[in-house]
């Protein structure tokens, strides 16, 4: 046999219906196969096992009837890289191009898919992640689930099934509290934890959520009666009362629809 053989697609043809298989090779190495039907020659590609070109045909993959992912049928054991085209559309397969990764068959996405480009939003500056189907959308690393989004919205960070619009199965966390310095203006979007210098008296806090929790420390020596406005919030506490001379107070506010609740507890 010599090195090289280039095989026209009737050429082919002939031999698959004799022989069964194709092979070229040369010294037990394995060269490049090329089927060529004549409409587009190039040169082959030395790193593929077969080079197949055509200007106007394409691959016919085999056409199954998949019954479910899990299921092998119809082949009889799932073999990872095995690669088919299913007709069927029954338990959780629908027509498409799926391949098997050793323990289940995955679909593939369409070749247009672009993650960054969905969300039904015409605004071409923005990019988007996510999906148009009613699929949920997990977060994977390291072949880990770590966060699911799922179809009807709700976010689960180490859950695959929350049950709410954020459920967290482990602790959250503040990276750090906010360092007012002296203020008594107190931002509580930057943390749900602050503390400041100031003295017990006015404060006017801002980026309070209803259903949030926050925390205010406040440092100052000298004793006074603190007071709390934020826009749209009206606050009420069970305690609040003067603060001890020369020791810090701690502030916790529980909002509540239009209303914060909060608890002193001084003498830190």
């Amino acid at each position: 046999m010599k090195s090289t053989k280039l095989f026209s697609g009737t050429c082919i043809a002939l031999v698959l219906m004799t022989l069964g298989t194709v092979a070229v090779a040369q010294n037990q190495a394995i060269h490049t196969l090329k089927i060529d039907d004549g409409t587009k020659a190039m040169p082959f590609n030395p790193d593929a096992l077969i080079d197949m070109q055509s200007a106007n045909r394409g691959l016919l993959l085999p056409r199954v009837l998949l019954t479910a992912t899990t299921n092998p049928a119809p082949l009889t054991a799932h073999t990872g890289g095995m690669t088919v085209y299913n007709l069927a559309t029954t338990a959780d397969v629908t027509p498409g191009l799926y391949y098997n990764d050793g323990t289940k068959w995955n679909k593939i996405n369409n070749s247009t898919y672009d993650p960054w480009a969905l969300g039904g939003n015409n605004n071409t500056a923005e990019k988007v992640l996510g999906t148009n189907n009613a699929f949920d959308l997990p977060f994977v690393t390291a072949g880990i689930e770590r966060m699911r989004v799922s179809a009807n919205g709700n976010v689960g960070v180490g859950t695959a099934m929350p049950a709410s619009k954020l459920e967290v199965n482990g602790s959250a966390t503040n990276t750090t509290a906010y360092n007012a310095g002296t203020a008594t203006i107190i931002d509580f979007s930057k943390s749900n934890l602050a503390y400041t210098l100031a003295n017990p008296g006015a404060f006017t806090l801002s980026g309070m959520k209803d259903g949030g929790t926050y925390t205010l420390m406040v440092r100052g020596a000298a004793a006074g009666t603190s007071a709390f406005t934020h826009a749209g919030l009206a606050f009420s506490s069970a305690n609040n009362a003067l603060t001890t001379n020369g020791k810090a107070t701690m502030y916790t506010f529980l909002v509540l629809g239009t209303f914060a609740y909060y608890w002193m507890t001084p003498g830190f």
